[in-house]
């Protein structure tokens, strides 16, 4: 059983990972951004950053690794998964579904190896809309989008107050300038 957990610890080089599922993608946009392993290695990079820090949850002192599961869909998914999750019957960017109430407090006391946060859902077609109505590339406004999910997941929640939704939003703009410093 201790060689198990040694070997374990070998092979997760991470703290945070990634995992996307992208059986599927025929959008050629956002296939070059995926062939570009250093995007999502960057973005990996910057959550590490922030988490082992103590800059996005405080005291936050976890030895294990975290994930996170991204999908990339239409916006006729994203509509149905809103509104089964959320009940609004509408498209949007991003939808997180966390495990957890709210990450920050709960990870307390958990020896686990591995926890999956949750899921996140990026409508590839409201991304390349928004990424043309701003200054965005459409690879920005993908990260943008991740970037915001995982807060979500993290238990981050812009809706719940003003100082909440100025601390979400300071903290993005954070991860997003890491990550654009880091990535070319």
């Amino acid at each position: 059983m201790i060689n198990e957990y040694i070997i374990f610890d070998q092979i997760m080089n991470n703290k945070f990972k990634i995992n996307l599922d992208h059986d599927e993608v025929t959008d050629s946009d956002l296939n070059d951004f995926l062939a570009k392993k250093k995007n999502l290695s960057v973005l990996e990079e910057a959550f590490e950053h922030y988490l082992f820090e103590n800059k996005l949850i405080d005291k936050f002192m976890f030895s294990g690794e975290l994930e996170i599961e991204l999908f990339f869909i239409s916006d006729e998914e994203i509509k149905g998964i809103n509104h089964q999750y959320r009940g609004k019957d509408k498209t949007t960017d991003v939808i997180s579904i966390s495990l957890f109430e709210d990450f920050r407090k709960q990870w307390i006391d958990n020896k686990l190896p591995l926890i999956h946060l949750g899921d996140v859902f990026i409508s590839i077609d409201t991304a390349k809309r928004q990424a043309k109505e701003s200054s965005l590339s459409f690879s920005q406004e993908i990260v943008e989008l991740l970037i915001h999910g995982v807060l979500h997941l993290m238990g981050f929640d812009h809706e719940a107050s003003d100082q909440e939704k100025e601390l979400m939003y300071k903290k993005e703009r954070e991860i997003f300038n890491y990550y654009c410093d880091h990535c070319d």
